[in-house]
């Protein structure tokens, strides 16, 4: 286990600058596809996060997905929880929310870096 991330910390620089784009294009459009669903009336469309997340750890492993799982966190509380555009949680429910997503996120990313780690 331990003779395998350092093999992966050898991959260098381009390994990494891959796995940020793949996890900035990953928030990205589960952004889009949150603010797509919620303006024809989905009142919580947070799960398209979890799409991300698993697409990330399907495509680049444990831990872009769980950077991907955070990721998620912070731009649904941003962009998506009032009062918008702040890290401010005005509704105490809607903490229930984000760290549902926080430790879904994080327990799928793993499972599903896993299993590609696995195949």
């Amino acid at each position: 286990m331990i003779a395998q991330r350092l093999a992966d910390l050898d991959r260098g620089p381009r390994r990494t600058a891959i796995s940020v784009a793949v996890v900035v294009a990953a928030l990205t459009i589960g952004a889009v596809v949150i603010a797509i669903l919620r303006s024809i009336g989905v009142a919580d469309a947070a799960p398209a996060f979890l799409l991300a997340v698993v697409v990330v750890a399907v495509l680049r492993g444990t831990g872009p997905a769980v950077v991907t799982a955070i990721g998620a966190f912070i731009a649904y509380d941003f962009f998506f929880i009032e009062p918008l555009y702040t890290l401010t949680v005005r509704d105490p429910q809607e903490w229930l929310n984000l760290l549902l997503l926080l430790v879904v996120g994080i327990v799928v990313g793993r499972l599903a870096g896993a299993s590609r780690a696995r195949a």
